[in-house]
């Protein structure tokens, strides 16, 4: 069974992402707040668009494993922390965060 993925940020990292995800997994979902860009994104890759990560993690009807979260820097430890509160594994672009605790906080 492969593992299903949902992705956080649909820039220019977001692609190579997506690629990697669909040659070992399912792309189920994409979160990104322009909206013009998580649905164009998701008509890309057939998959799922949301416009905000508290829609996507309370949504039920799409079971995914891993969130990988390509969203810009000073963003990777709220997003991951999201996606970790709601007991998803989490992939994250480097640098991990910006803060050393705040990195000791996601592992």
């Amino acid at each position: 069974m492969k593992p299903v993925f949902a992705l956080i940020g649909c820039g220019r990292i977001a692609e190579k992402h997506a690629i990697e995800i669909k040659k070992n997994g399912i792309l189920a979902a994409v979160c990104d707040i322009d909206k013009q860009k998580a649905t164009e994104f998701a008509y890309k890759h057939k998959s799922v668009p949301y416009f905000s990560i508290e829609e996507m993690l309370a949504d039920n009807t799409i079971n995914f494993d891993i969130v990988s979260v390509c969203t810009p820097n000073g963003f990777h430890y709220t997003h991951s922390i999201h996606a970790l509160t709601a007991g998803k594994n989490v992939l994250c672009e480097k640098p991990m965060s910006i803060k050393s605790d705040d990195a000791k906080e996601m592992v």
